[in-house]
């Protein structure tokens, strides 16, 4: 969850370069920025403190991706990448050098949406009936469709 969720305030796209920037991260260094497992403390982190540099647990990650990762989990939303082309932009030459092209990325063609559910124990069956049907609907009108369940953390 990006800081202004976490706060209640209003989300827009940049709340989803957050989570990219965290799952860049992620795959980089193959650990969480804040391995809190208490959902609590994890918030707290997160409205409380930056990221770590990902350089410091992979030395030889290039500055392009580093300064991307850095930016894109800016708590303050004004200070991270205001839209989609933004990033891209950032992150070209780093496509270039890997010999892909912009049209090859998916984010050129495909928009999302995100949708966040908060509920109680007793009300999961129901909910995940809920999502099955949601899924099936939305496939049928070629929507991709990614549940994931954050309760762990």
């Amino acid at each position: 969850m990006s800081p202004e969720q976490i706060n209640c305030l209003p989300v827009d796209v940049r709340t989803d370069i957050y989570a990219l920037g965290l799952t860049a991260y992620e795959m980089l260094t193959g650990q969480r920025p804040f391995p809190e497992k208490d959902a609590w403390e994890l918030m707290d982190l997160r409205l409380k403190q930056d990221i770590p540099d990902p350089k410091k647990i992979v030395p030889i990650i290039p500055e392009a991706l580093r300064k991307f990762i850095l930016k894109s989990c800016a708590r303050d939303p004004n200070q991270r990448y205001q839209n989609m082309d933004q990033a891209i932009a950032e992150l070209r030459p780093l496509v270039r050098n890997n010999s892909l092209q912009r049209d090859d990325l998916a984010i050129a063609q495909k928009k999302s949406a995100s949708i966040l559910l908060t509920y109680t124990d007793k009300n999961q069956s129901a909910l995940k009936r809920l999502l099955e049907v949601f899924k099936t609907n939305a496939q049928e009108l070629g929507i991709d469709v990614k549940i994931t369940d954050d309760s762990k953390y």
